[in-house]
């Protein structure tokens, strides 16, 4: 008897709700046709250790510190040309810049659990958006950023980055 050639299982990168399943369990064809193509993704940063204008300074950087499961998770399923709103955590706690990811993901030399990507400023946001005005449109609730404030990398759902291109057509997304 002959047997099938095995199915090839997709990569699972990020997982949107850890109770639920992988984000793509779900997803539409058009939903599909999209993660294959550019995706979105925020990344936090305490602006005391690196900020938005340190960013801005350099023009690129690597960014590294990541070592939560579900955020290497995201860093790993990272590719050039896709985007991530910086977003300042503690005090700001706001969406204030963008960033291109501009290399492959790669281990982090420093610390066998995490990965780290490469990035390069694109611009900053402004006026920036606060988490009150995320969490008050109410059409987020279940994006990590509402409901697990200590993640800090994630993607960032395709409802925001339509309310974000609305709100800032100058930022091309």
């Amino acid at each position: 008897m002959e047997m099938a050639a095995p199915v090839p299982m997709p990569f699972v990168p990020c997982l949107a709700d850890p109770d639920v399943g992988p984000w793509f369990w779900n997803e539409s064809p058009t939903q599909a046709s999209k993660r294959i193509g550019m995706q979105y993704f925020l990344m936090k940063t305490d602006p005391s250790t690196y900020s938005a204008a340190d960013l801005e300074r350099e023009g690129r950087t690597t960014w590294d510190g990541v070592s939560n499961a579900q955020a290497v998770r995201c860093i790993r399923s990272m590719k050039p040309g896709d985007r991530a709103f910086l977003y300042h955590s503690g005090g700001e706690s706001a969406v204030v810049a963008m960033a291109a990811i501009i290399s492959e993901p790669r281990p982090d030399a420093s610390n066998p659990k995490s990965w780290v990507v490469d990035v390069e400023f694109q611009g900053r946001i402004d006026p920036p958006v606060t988490l009150k005005e995320i969490k008050a449109d109410g059409r987020f609730a279940q994006w990590a950023l509402v409901r697990q404030s200590r993640l800090s990398t994630m993607e960032a759902p395709d409802e925001f980055v339509a309310w974000m291109r609305a709100r800032y057509p100058s930022l091309k997304l």
